[in-house]
């Protein structure tokens, strides 16, 4: 994906996570192996099956590949607003969207979707249907949790952002996403060639998704692309997870993985000594060895020594 100066000015986090795009994230998600996605989610996947199992079989056709789901609005977060969204949207619009798919040459356009397009009342009535009872089945209980996680996420890349700069916030969105100058270049199940025209580029974190980075359009903006990576999961969501930060314990030690998952947010010395619970000169000691570890840098600023990751230790902390 290619960014020009005026598209790199106009990069910028979607206000608030999309009630059609998670439903559309769930259906490819369910296709894959189940990962687990924190305190406040375990349960989804029950309840997104119960939802398909009763009148959900127009949403299984927005998923026609494994590796490719059809989006009928990526960005609208207020769900009755969704709806009736894709209820009316335009069928000039729609059109305009099946030729950019078939453009793709992956996947044949389902039948259904092309009686969708051209206004069939039947397919509407269905799929309004099945969106709000997979909605109140599924997503309404869980989606407080969503909302948190989702600008949870979006906090934590502005930080970095503010701390490191553009390119380093995006290289910690996915392990299968870097940027190479003005350039995103990505793992993809097949080659893809974008360039944005100064339209800019809207980040999505979803809270479903766990795979590699997608990237699609705004059905209402063709012009406008969204890239949709997944939402991080921090150590409160995470709770007793089996397994996670082991690894990272068993290298380093709990103390100094504790101070590194700490130092996502930058801190001082005895700040961090306050959020983990070791004493000051501890705190110093883990942090130096971090440091020449190329984990973390620090500078002096008045009586206070500020710590902050470097995009290695972003890096570190995404792989756990």
């Amino acid at each position: 994906m290619h960014l020009n100066a005026e598209d790199l000015k106009r990069v910028r986090f979607a206000s608030g996570p999309a009630p059609i795009l998670e439903t559309a994230m769930i259906l490819l998600e369910l296709r894959r192996r189940p990962r687990p996605l924190g305190r406040g989610l375990r349960d989804w996947r029950p309840r997104a099956r119960s939802a398909l199992a009763s009148g959900g079989r127009p949403l299984v056709q927005l998923v026609p590949a494994q590796h490719h789901a059809l989006y009928l609005d990526v960005l609208t977060t207020d769900a009755e607003q969704a709806f009736q969204l894709v209820r009316d949207t335009a069928t000039s619009v729609h059109g305009e969207n099946l030729t950019r798919i078939a453009q793709l040459g992956v996947i044949d356009i389902p039948t259904w979707l092309r009686r969708y397009a051209d206004g069939d009342g039947g397919v509407l009535d269905a799929l309004d249907d099945a969106l709000r009872a997979f909605h109140a089945t599924c997503l309404a209980p869980l989606w407080p949790t969503v909302t948190g996680r989702f600008h949870d996420d979006i906090t934590h890349r502005v930080n970095i952002v503010g701390t490191h700069g553009l390119a380093a916030m995006v290289d910690t969105l996915s392990p299968d996403l870097r940027m190479t100058g003005s350039t995103l270049i990505a793992r993809y199940p097949w080659d893809r060639d974008v360039h944005l025209h100064g339209h800019g580029l809207i980040l999505m974190p979803s809270v479903f998704w766990t795979g590699h980075p997608r990237i699609t359009w705004d059905p209402q903006d063709p012009s406008q692309h969204v890239l949709i990576y997944p939402a991080r999961i921090n150590d409160r969501d995470a709770g007793s997870v089996p397994g996670r930060g082991d690894a990272l314990a068993g290298l380093i030690g709990a103390t100094r993985a504790a101070v590194l998952r700490a130092l996502a947010q930058p801190a001082t010395t005895s700040g961090l000594a306050g959020h983990v619970g070791i004493s000051v000169s501890s705190a110093s000691e883990h942090t130096t060895a971090l440091r020449n570890a190329g984990l973390v840098t620090s500078h002096r600023l008045g009586q206070a020594v500020h710590h902050h990751l470097t995009r290695l230790g972003f890096s570190v902390l995404m792989q756990q």
